[in-house]
């Protein structure tokens, strides 16, 4: 009967412990760090931006700059405490980022 109590517990003691894996919300660290990338890749925009990149360049910074706008806002206006939400916006304005990188890595812009 020890055994089988044992056995029970360790099986419940590891299904916790995968449920807890699988799944679960972003630390506040890893919610800091994507903000501090997301922050990085936004100040290379913006210097670009400054030095006034004409042209095609200008041009494609102009096609990207409302999704960009609009993800930036909805991570300013969010007010919530879920780390997931947080990441997902993050996460959307990254990549929003790195389409206009892409875009302008193609046209030699970089």
């Amino acid at each position: 009967m020890k055994l089988a109590r044992a056995m029970t517990l360790t099986l419940a003691a590891a299904l916790l412990l995968a449920l807890a894996c699988g799944g679960e919300e972003p630390t506040d660290r890893e919610v800091q760090r994507q903000a501090e990338l997301v922050g990085e890749k936004a100040a290379a925009v913006l210097m670009a931006y400054g030095f006034g990149m004409g042209g095609e360049c200008g041009n494609i910074l102009d096609k990207h700059e409302d999704d960009i706008d609009e993800a930036m806002e909805a991570i300013e206006d969010y007010d919530g405490d879920s780390n997931s939400r947080q990441m997902s916006l993050l996460e959307d304005a990254e990549e929003k980022l790195d389409s206009l990188g892409e875009d302008l890595e193609d046209e030699g812009c970089l």
